[in-house]
C-alpha cells in the first residue's frame, strides 16, 4: 500500500545519506576485525580469507568448542555475543525433507560451534578491549573446567 511507498522511500533516504561513508565504514569494520584475529587466533578459531580478498565484516564470528556455555558466561558479563544459525537449513522442519546431515557436515559442526562477536563501525577500541579480555577470560576458565582445548 501507500504506507509501504513512504517507508521505501524513507530507508532509501537513509540510505543514500549513509553512502559516502560506506567506505570508510568498511575500511573500520576492517581493522576492528584485524583486532579480533590478532587478540583472539590463538584462543579460537578466526576468520581466514585467501590472500587479494577482503570481507566486510558483520559481525565478527569465531569458532570454539563449548560455545552454548562461553555463549552464557560472555551474557552473564554483558558481553553483546550471537548464534545466528543455531541449526542447519536441513534441520528446519521445512527443509528436512530435502537433505540429510550426510550432506552438510561442515554446516552441522559450525552450527554447533560458531558465535558472532559485536563489529560495528562505532565500536570503540575500549569496548572492543573488552569484548577480547571478556572471550579470552571465559574460554581459560571453561578449559580449566572441563580439561579440553578450545578449538
Amino acid at each position: 500500500g501507500l504506507g509501504d511507498v513512504y517507508k521505501r522511500q524513507i530507508q532509501a533516504a537513509v540510505l543514500l545519506a549513509k553512502l559516502p561513508h560506506f567506505d570508510d565504514e568498511i575500511s573500520i569494520r576492517q581493522e576492528l576485525a584485524a583486532r579480533y584475529s590478532e587478540a583472539l587466533g590463538d584462543v579460537c578459531q578466526v576468520p581466514v580469507f585467501a590472500s587479494g580478498y577482503s570481507l566486510v565484516f558483520t559481525p565478527f564470528t569465531v569458532r570454539l568448542d563449548h560455545r552454548d556455555r562461553i555463549c552464557a558466561l560472555l551474557r552473564e558479563r554483558g558481553i553483546p555475543v550471537a548464534i545466528y544459525y543455531p541449526r542447519c537449513l536441513h534441520e528446519q522442519p521445512a527443509y528436512a525433507a530435502y537433505a540429510t546431515s550426510e550432506n552438510f557436515p561442515e554446516g552441522e559442526l559450525a552450527s554447533r560451534k560458531v558465535l558472532s562477536l559485536p563489529l560495528y563501525p562505532f565500536l570503540t577500541e575500549s569496548e572492543q578491549d573488552c569484548v577480547i579480555s571478556g572471550l579470552r577470560d571465559v574460554i581459560a576458565d571453561v578449559i580449566s573446567n572441563c580439561g579440553s582445548k578450545v578449538d
